[in-house]
């Protein structure tokens, strides 16, 4: 570093040389500088005192043979501390070679010791009469030992000789070093004089290639870019291109360095600027190079970020780059990855798990089997030793590394570490990476410690079998009532790789995770599978986590599901590539489920707050397909259709209805009478969200035309189709409470202000959007034919009705019905009986559990039947079974209960009417 080094804000530890952050009152030069024999120091400011800590040039060598990093980046030893001070002792000459540093403070109160920028600004420095001020590097490099190097030419021209042997026309030679750690006081500058050296012999090197680690890491930020920025320079000094990548040091974050790097100043101080020429992606510490001539592309990968939790490994997103690059990689090109660190935790000692490390072997093993062996090797460092690994299909080389260092137990197996000395040939270690696409070998010539190595990545290739390349594909899927659209989904899983596996579920397992009405027989599912010719391998999925196990145990690269699914397997990236298939667009209905039944193709009518949950919720459902939607409003849709991708018809209802086999309707109230008679007529099966109609005649309409166009017509209350509340039902009319003689049902929410249902004063309020719910169980336990009936209302200003009560007399029992939006109370069902009474909490409609409760309180009988997902997929179940012929539970929610219930709807308009006028 130069004389007027800077001096910033930090506090010197003198008994270890280390740079702690510091008070303003004490600053420190960051780095250490070499003073020759004879050189002087000057005190020039008699405001300041100045310590001058020396440091001999003795190497400990338990940094060569442990991993015993420097805390200050210094293989030196302290010697001594002198004071500079006016008055007392103001100049100081070394009697020998030795490193310093410098720490000011101030002599006085009243100093403001901020104004001392540089070392210059204290002390004046005195060459050393006896310095040698010569610009020739070897000259001056060579000086840095006690001892000249040991026949440095007679080895260098050994090896040049090594490399001429294995270059030829169209080799692409690449000096390559690993893991240079350099340190004050270390081997860096023998390693650039040996490099020097052997460049003036006139061999060909094509580039200059640092895999990164130049220094420890573990100094203050602005110390750590001087060091790495001078030794980036010193390498760019040979006249030859140089790149580099950046290890794991580079990011300044080792041993929890409080002042990484940012990944923006990385780029700036380590990525190469010719950003167009290297294809770099801004931003980015990967990139690609083309050596068109010799037939090879170079690929650098970026394989450490302090800020992940798992710090080793590769992003999704270079991951996606890289896959995107050797895809687009002309035929006509091998291909060669640097990296450093290595491609799996197998190959690394110091980590058990790395991020996207399988992702990673699946594209190179999938470009390696697709190119026929044109992936020649993937070379890193970081190891310190090495290896040539070839499990995989193509050769994985390691490097051992440039810092003199000795360490052979610290290695992954396999591993290996030469002997390393300091002042002997051995303590520098590099490689001349001779690459020759045409015979698909890779040589490695060893300047220092270790020796030369061959490999012919052909060997690699051959020695493995095709289907190790393969890229494993797995799904899953119940495929019940077999349709186009199970069929076009296999065909796209087969798409993205080589191998298909798909798990067909059991009986069990899909009563376990929510389907609700599977028809076909797991061996008449599988079969139909088979018939495809899209799966290479069948197997059964029973239980839950089994999916983690098979994509395990058979080495899956890929598990994909259709857009449905999006973001439900996310947790499956831990051990796989997720990829979700987009849904099917109009899907026929031609395609036979089999010989009994054909897929349903439902269009939802209305793409309001309902419609997404009925989309989601049929997914559960076997038998059925959402194909489309049907909305007038054409601004009504976009977040429908950004989020479920369904394609929405807006100026033609019968146009829609041509491309549907059913309908649910969750359009507004007042639309459904309409909507659902004239799906009727074009022989639609219908299912309408409640109010089906405002009035009994309307009802009874839509009836007796569904049973003469022989459709399906069904209201969607969805509590009469939920298992719990059937069997609520049953448990209070068993006998078990007792004569029944009162039902009370509760359903009130308070609703946003700029809802529908307190915005609409015509068709808004509490009754026409809960009332169904508590008219089910009094119909369900007392039946139709009331005696007596009032209706009596809260109304809001605009007329709408915040709190409804509807009381019902029939012969021997009475009943109440509460529906609420600006007023709130307990959401409860009772039914009470001579015996003892039924108690179901709010959500008493989704019904996950009620009680029977008697006299005796210590007598409750506790009952939680199984509830799933929001209820919907009941009603959808019993709607797609109604149409198939398949269903005997009409008695769930009967034609004459839904027309009753339209009759009480028409008197509750008929005295909303009143009030209006």
């Amino acid at each position: 570093m130069e004389q007027n080094s800077l001096i910033l804000g930090y506090e010197l530890n003198k008994e270890d040389g280390m740079i702690n952050k510091g008070e303003d009152c004490v600053k420190s030069t960051l780095l250490f500088q070499l003073a020759k024999k004879g050189e002087e120091l000057t005190l020039i400011e008699n405001d300041v005192i100045v310590e001058i800590y020396t440091y001999k040039r003795e190497v400990d060598e338990k940094y060569i043979y442990t991993y015993d990093y420097a805390t200050d980046e210094s293989w030196t030893k302290y010697s001594d501390s002198i004071t500079l001070q006016y008055g007392k002792l103001n100049k100081y000459i070394f009697n020998q070679e030795m490193y310093y540093r410098v720490s000011v403070r101030a002599a006085g109160s009243g100093v403001d010791i901020k104004k001392y920028k540089y070392l210059s600004d204290v002390i004046e420095i005195s060459a050393s009469i006896e310095e040698n001020t010569s610009l020739d590097k070897k000259e001056k490099t060579s000086n840095i030992y006690d001892h000249e190097p040991n026949n440095i030419e007679q080895e260098v021209k050994k090896f040049k000789a090594r490399v001429d042997k294995v270059t030829c026309d169209n080799s692409l030679n690449i000096l390559t070093l690993a893991d240079t750690h350099a340190t004050v006081n270390g081997t860096w500058e023998r390693t650039l004089n040996n490099i020097a050296c052997f460049l003036k012999t006139g061999t060909r090197v094509d580039k200059l290639l640092h895999l990164g680690d130049l220094t420890d890491g573990m100094i203050p930020k602005l110390a750590t870019e001087y060091c790495n920025q001078q030794m980036i320079n010193e390498m760019k000094s040979f006249g030859i291109p140089f790149r580099m990548l950046v290890g794991n040091h580079d990011s300044n974050y080792f041993r929890n360095n409080p002042e990484p790097f940012l990944p923006k100043e990385m780029e700036h101080l380590y990525m190469p600027k010719n950003e167009d020429a290297l294809h770099r992606k801004r931003g980015k510490l990967y990139y690609y190079e083309d050596h068109v001539d010799k037939g090879i592309r170079c690929i650098y990968l970026d394989s450490f970020d302090y800020r992940e939790k798992v710090r080793y490994g590769y992003s999704t997103d270079e991951l996606e780059w890289l896959e995107k690059v050797l895809l687009k990689t002309p035929n006509r090109l091998c291909v060669v990855v640097f990296s450093h660190v290595p491609p799996t935790p197998e190959l690394h000692y110091w980590s058990k798990e790395m991020r996207g490390s399988k992702e990673l072997i699946r594209i190179l093993q999938r470009y390696q089997y697709r190119s026929g062996g044109k992936l020649l090797a993937f070379i890193h460092g970081h190891n310190h030793g090495d290896q040539i690994y070839e499990e995989y299909g193509f050769p994985v080389i390691s490097l051992g590394c440039n810092k003199c260092e000795e360490c052979p137990n610290i290695k992954p197996q396999g591993c290996k570490t030469a002997s390393r000395k300091i002042n002997e040939l051995s303590e520098d270690l590099w490689d001349v990476i001779v690459v020759n696409a045409a015979k698909k070998t890779i040589d490695l010539v060893r300047f220092g410690a270790g020796s030369d190595r061959h490999v012919d990545a052909r060997a690699s290739y051959d020695r493995k079998e095709p289907k190790e390349y393969m890229t494993k594909v797995i799904t899953y899927g119940t495929f019940d009532l077999f349709h186009e659209g199970h069929y076009r989904l296999l065909q796209r899983a087969k798409a993205l790789g080589d191998y298909l596996i798909v798990g067909v579920t059991t009986e069990h397992f899909d009563q376990a995770r929510g389907k609700v009405n599977v028809v076909d027989p797991i061996m008449t599912r599988i079969e139909n599978v088979k018939k495809t010719g899209f799966a290479d391998e069948i197997i059964v999925e029973d239980h839950e986590g089994q999916k983690i196990e098979d994509i395990q145990k058979y080495g899956i690269d890929i598990f994909t599901e259709g857009s449905d699914w999006t973001g439900y397997f996310d947790y499956l990236n831990a051990f796989c590539k997720v990829v979700y298939l987009e849904r099917t667009p109009d899907i026929s209905s031609t395609l036979i489920r089999g010989d009994r039944f054909k897929l349903i193709r439902v269009g939802i009518v209305g793409t309001g707050r309902i419609a997404p949950r009925f989309l989601k919720e049929s997914k559960f459902v076997s038998g059925l397909i959402v194909t489309c939607a049907y909305n007038p409003v054409k601004n009504g849709d976009n977040r429908f259709k950004r989020e479920d991708e369904i394609r929405v018809y807006h100026k033609s209802y019968e146009d829609f209805l041509k491309h549907v086999d059913a309908v649910y309707i969750a359009s507004p109230h007042e639309t459904h009478y309409e909507y659902a008679k004239q799906a009727i007529l074009a022989h639609k099966h219908v299912l309408c969200e409640k109010p089906m109609t405002f009035t009994y005649g309307e009802a009874v309409e839509l009836y007796l035309l569904a049973g003469r166009e022989n459709v399906v017509l069904m209201e969607g209350i969805k509590a009469a189709y939920c298992p719990g509340f059937q069997q609520l039902i049953n448990v209070a009319v068993s006998g078990a409470i007792g004569e029944i003689k009162d039902v009370e049902a509760c359903f009130s929410r308070i609703a946003d202000t700029d809802s529908r249902e307190m915005t609409d004063d015509k068709y808004g309020g509490a009754f026409l959007e809960f009332g169904g719910y508590p008219l089910l169980p009094i119909f369900k336990i007392f039946g139709t034919n009331y005696e007596k009936m009032n209706i009596e209302s809260i109304d809001s200003e605009s007329g709408i009705d915040l709190y409804t009560k509807i009381s019902f007399k029939y012969k021997g029992g009475l009943a109440m019905a509460k529906t609420g939006v600006g007023v709130k109370s307990e959401g409860q069902l009772i039914i009470a009986g001579t015996k003892g009474y039924v108690i179901a909490e709010s959500p008493w409609w989704l019904t996950k559990k009620f009680e029977v409760r008697y006299e005796d309180p210590n007598k409750i009988e506790h009952y939680e039947p199984r509830f799933l997902g929001d209820g919907l997929r009941y009603e959808i179940s019993e709607f797609i079974k109604r149409i198939n012929g398949t269903s005997d539970m009409v008695y769930r929610l009967t034609a004459d209960e839904s027309i009753a219930m339209a009759k009480v709807v028409e008197e509750f308009m008929k005295i909303r009417k009143s009030k209006e006028k």
